[in-house]
């Protein structure tokens, strides 16, 4: 498998190198540095030398970037969000794409599968695609206005 099939679209569309540097910062937190022992998490920050912020987010060309550990995982514009695992289905990056959906949208795990469901909904789950597109229209009846797509 090469490492091009390995990366995510969004990570691909908005590096992270290039969004820290243009971007405005919205907040960091987590910060850590490679091989501390005291650090919270067993990850490696993709900067080997210095430190690096576990959640970050970024206002980038007029949208909401969500990063964690330095991939995008969440991209808000307007009345749309992207969503994408970047290659990390755990329960850390779930949690963290669940902070960044809009009220009663949630992401749960099932046998290994991930799905989107809309709180007080009894309708089936949505399977979780990386790139899937979760966007408001308030005049459409579909899920109370919202509806899942694919990227364009």
């Amino acid at each position: 498998m090469t490492l091009q099939a390995l990366s995510s679209r969004l990570d691909s569309l908005y590096l992270f190198s290039k969004v820290s540097k243009e971007g405005l910062r919205l907040f960091a937190v987590g910060y850590h540095y490679p091989e501390n022992p005291y650090q919270i998490c067993n990850c490696e920050p993709i900067t080997p030398k210095r430190g690096a912020y576990r959640d970050e987010a970024f206002e980038f060309e007029g949208k909401t970037l969500y990063y964690l550990h330095q991939h995008c995982i969440v991209v808000k514009d307007g009345n749309q969000y992207t969503l994408d695992s970047c290659g990390w289905k755990t329960i850390t990056t779930k949690e963290r794409i669940n902070r960044y959906l809009p009220k009663k949208w949630h992401l749960f795990q099932k046998k290994h599968e991930w799905f989107l469901i809309r709180e007080g909904e009894f309708g089936k789950p949505i399977k979780f695609f990386n790139g899937m597109i979760l966007e408001h229209r308030p005049n459409d009846d579909i899920l109370d206005g919202f509806i899942i797509r694919k990227e364009a």
